[in-house]
């Protein structure tokens, strides 16, 4: 067996520690997002966000022990291993971050719809007052005026002199009684794009990027494994015939001197 290059076997010692650490905290962050979100009422819409981070951790984990141990022990079947288990996560990385993108181009459609918030489901109504809080808005794309008279209290500009968003005067209907309050004027539309389109880039980064590092780690466990597997070159035999020939001159003269 050839030996492997000692600079070649510590960087990738270096980088796979680097994966279980990576590895580990991952797996520590689902396992306090999976307890927070259990205590949820609605559970469903974040199981495969839960589903995905543990698989991902699991497998980052699981591969840096092959890793460690086929660069450590010069195993290459353990570096196979770990370059299988990689190279499954990498596509894996590339499906999520492709669904990214798609959901990044679709959300703002979905948002366009000329809903009537009044009429929308109650979780719905409060993820969008969510919003209105957050952003100091009204309304998904016409204003106040989604809401047909039920304006929520996330919508009240309660102090217009200090408020950053520009509020308007509304007249607001209660039985017979007119009241005139004042609310934001602006749509939270144009916010939350801005806000989802931020997220969705720095998600792209950071699931391009971690699939980038494991195609360099892939590719020196890959360059250990082929380095111990090349079969040891045999230095080549040299002949000479001076010293041949002085072998033979001298014993033809002692056979003489006999």
């Amino acid at each position: 067996m050839a030996p492997v290059n000692i600079h070649l076997k510590r960087g990738f010692i270096t980088t796979d520690i680097i994966l279980g650490v990576v590895g580990t905290v991952i797996l520590a962050f689902t396992l306090f997002s999976h307890g927070h979100v259990s205590r949820e009422e609605e559970v469903q819409p974040y199981v495969p966000g839960v589903t995905i981070l543990y698989i991902i951790g699991g497998i980052t984990f699981l591969m840096s022990v092959f890793g460690l141990f086929g660069a450590m022990k010069e195993k290459p079947w353990a570096l196979i291993v770990f370059s299988v288990g990689m190279i499954l996560l990498i596509l894996l990385l590339i499906v999520i971050s492709g669904n990214a993108i798609y959901a990044k181009v679709k959300f703002p459609e979905q948002l366009f719809n000329d809903t009537v918030l009044s009429d929308q489901t109650p979780e719905f109504q409060n993820m969008v007052e969510s919003w209105q809080t957050l952003f100091h808005c009204c309304g998904l794309n016409r204003g106040y005026q989604e809401w047909e008279g039920h304006i929520p209290h996330s919508c009240l500009c309660e102090q217009p002199e200090e408020s950053l968003s520009p509020c308007i005067e509304v007249e607001l209907l209660n039985g017979t009684t007119k009241t005139d309050i004042k609310v934001y004027k602006e749509p939270c539309l144009p916010h939350i794009i801005s806000s989802m389109t931020l997220v969705f880039d720095v998600m792209l980064v950071i699931l391009l990027g971690y699939a980038a590092f494991l195609i360099i780690a892939t590719g020196m466990a890959i360059a250990i494994a082929c380095q111990k597997r090349r079969t040891s070159i045999t230095p080549p035999v040299k002949f000479s015939a001076e010293s041949s020939n002085s072998k033979y001159t001298e014993l033809s003269y002692n056979t003489d001197n006999d």
